[in-house]
């Protein structure tokens, strides 16, 4: 789906460990998974208990709107070099948008960063 995958999933995920080490009054354990792989009331569980989505764009950033009020929805979106773009790049830049919209709703900060399309298959 255009380039909807991070390349270095492996390396963000290492990051957010370290920090979350470092700050584990902010954040306790992060969990990497794919959504695809649990059944719907394990995703919502999962999404219940989450204070921080990161992900690519796509359907799986929804989860984010059963998080606790205050949460941060992260979003890298793939750039197109034509066509509607989805992300005015920046914090609570997009507050009409897709997942903007529903992390403004939810009582969440959204961040939208561009990325280049991924070269991986998934």
């Amino acid at each position: 789906a255009w380039g909807r995958w991070i390349d270095n999933f492996e390396v963000i995920r290492e990051a957010a460990v370290a920090w979350a080490t470092l700050n584990p009054g902010l954040l306790s354990d992060v969990t990497a998974t794919d959504l695809a792989e649990l059944s719907v009331p394990e995703q919502l569980r999962l999404a219940a208990g989450m204070r921080i989505v990161f992900g690519a764009h796509g359907d799986g950033l929804s989860w984010a709107t059963f998080m606790e009020q205050g949460g941060a929805l992260l979003e890298a979106v793939p750039a197109r070099h034509k066509g509607f773009q989805v992300c005015n790049e920046g914090v609570d830049e997009n507050p009409w948008g897709i997942f903007g919209g529903l992390a403004r709703l939810a009582g969440h900060l959204h961040i939208c960063f561009l990325n280049e399309e991924s070269q991986l298959m998934p």
